[in-house]
Protein backbone atom coordinates (compact mmCIF):
# COMPACT_ATOMS: atom_id res chain seq x y z
CA UNK A 1 0.00 0.00 0.00
CA UNK A 2 2.85 2.33 0.74
CA UNK A 3 4.35 1.77 -2.76
CA UNK A 4 0.99 2.53 -4.31
CA UNK A 5 0.75 5.82 -2.36
CA UNK A 6 4.27 6.86 -3.46
CA UNK A 7 3.43 5.96 -7.07
CA UNK A 8 0.21 8.02 -7.01
CA UNK A 9 2.03 11.00 -5.43
CA UNK A 10 4.79 10.95 -8.05
CA UNK A 11 2.21 10.58 -10.83
CA UNK A 12 0.25 13.61 -9.54
CA UNK A 13 3.43 15.71 -9.24
CA UNK A 14 4.54 14.72 -12.76
CA UNK A 15 1.11 15.49 -14.24
CA UNK A 16 0.97 18.86 -12.46
CA UNK A 17 4.42 19.79 -13.78
CA UNK A 18 3.37 18.83 -17.31
CA UNK A 19 0.10 20.76 -17.06
CA UNK A 20 1.77 23.86 -15.61
CA UNK A 21 4.44 23.76 -18.34
CA UNK A 22 1.84 23.38 -21.06
CA UNK A 23 -0.23 26.22 -19.58
CA UNK A 24 2.84 28.47 -19.35
CA UNK A 25 3.94 27.76 -22.92
CA UNK A 26 0.50 28.25 -24.46
CA UNK A 27 -0.33 31.48 -22.62
CA UNK A 28 3.05 33.21 -22.83
CA UNK A 29 3.91 32.44 -26.43
CA UNK A 30 2.79 35.27 -28.66
CA UNK A 31 1.65 34.43 -32.09
CA UNK A 32 3.37 36.47 -34.77
CA UNK A 33 2.02 36.75 -38.24
CA UNK A 34 4.67 35.70 -40.67
CA UNK A 35 4.70 38.72 -42.95
CA UNK A 36 7.50 39.11 -45.44
CA UNK A 37 8.04 42.38 -47.27
CA UNK A 38 9.77 42.23 -50.62
CA UNK A 39 11.97 45.17 -51.53
CA UNK A 40 13.16 45.72 -55.07
CA UNK A 41 16.62 47.22 -55.28
CA UNK A 42 17.83 48.95 -58.39
CA UNK A 43 21.43 49.81 -59.09
CA UNK A 44 22.15 53.42 -59.87
CA UNK A 45 25.67 54.23 -61.02
CA UNK A 46 27.43 57.00 -59.09
CA UNK A 47 27.48 60.50 -60.48
CA UNK A 48 30.72 61.66 -62.09
CA UNK A 49 31.64 65.23 -62.82
CA UNK A 50 34.45 66.41 -65.00
CA UNK A 51 36.05 69.79 -64.54
CA UNK A 52 38.27 71.71 -62.21
CA UNK A 53 37.59 73.34 -58.90
CA UNK A 54 39.28 76.67 -58.41
CA UNK A 55 39.08 79.41 -55.78
CA UNK A 56 37.49 82.74 -56.58
CA UNK A 57 40.67 84.66 -55.81
CA UNK A 58 44.33 83.69 -55.38
CA UNK A 59 46.76 85.57 -53.17
CA UNK A 60 50.44 84.87 -52.68
CA UNK A 61 51.76 84.93 -49.14
CA UNK A 62 55.39 85.95 -48.76
CA UNK A 63 57.51 84.83 -45.87
CA UNK A 64 60.26 87.24 -44.85
CA UNK A 65 62.90 85.29 -42.93
CA UNK A 66 64.61 88.52 -41.83
CA UNK A 67 61.69 89.24 -39.50
CA UNK A 68 62.05 85.89 -37.73
CA UNK A 69 60.02 82.69 -37.72
CA UNK A 70 56.26 82.24 -37.81
CA UNK A 71 55.10 81.77 -34.22
CA UNK A 72 51.30 82.01 -34.34
CA UNK A 73 48.87 81.40 -37.17
CA UNK A 74 45.93 83.79 -36.78
CA UNK A 75 43.64 82.10 -39.31
CA UNK A 76 42.58 78.48 -39.69
CA UNK A 77 41.49 76.40 -42.65
CA UNK A 78 38.16 77.36 -44.25
CA UNK A 79 38.13 80.80 -42.60
CA UNK A 80 37.23 83.81 -44.70
CA UNK A 81 39.95 86.44 -44.76
CA UNK A 82 39.45 90.16 -45.26
CA UNK A 83 41.82 92.56 -46.94
CA UNK A 84 44.82 93.58 -44.78
CA UNK A 85 43.92 91.02 -42.09
CA UNK A 86 47.09 89.59 -40.48
CA UNK A 87 47.50 85.88 -41.16
CA UNK A 88 50.40 85.07 -38.85
CA UNK A 89 52.83 86.59 -36.35
CA UNK A 90 56.58 86.58 -36.55
CA UNK A 91 58.81 85.78 -33.62
CA UNK A 92 62.34 87.10 -33.66
CA UNK A 93 64.63 86.02 -30.85
CA UNK A 94 67.11 88.83 -31.54
CA UNK A 95 64.46 91.52 -31.01
CA UNK A 96 63.34 89.97 -27.70
CA UNK A 97 66.91 89.77 -26.40
CA UNK A 98 67.61 93.43 -27.21
CA UNK A 99 64.41 94.66 -25.54
CA UNK A 100 63.65 92.69 -22.36
CA UNK A 101 60.47 94.69 -21.67
CA UNK A 102 58.84 92.97 -24.69
CA UNK A 103 59.66 89.54 -23.36
CA UNK A 104 56.11 88.19 -23.46
CA UNK A 105 54.98 89.92 -26.67
CA UNK A 106 55.60 88.77 -30.20
CA UNK A 107 56.58 91.40 -32.76
CA UNK A 108 54.56 91.41 -35.95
Amino acid sequence: MRKFFIFITLFIILCSIILLGWFYLTKTSKKHDAQVDTIKVQYKPPLYFTGTQSPTQLTNIFFNSDKGIISHWLVKNDNTVKKNQPLFEYYNLDVNIKSPQNKNTYPT
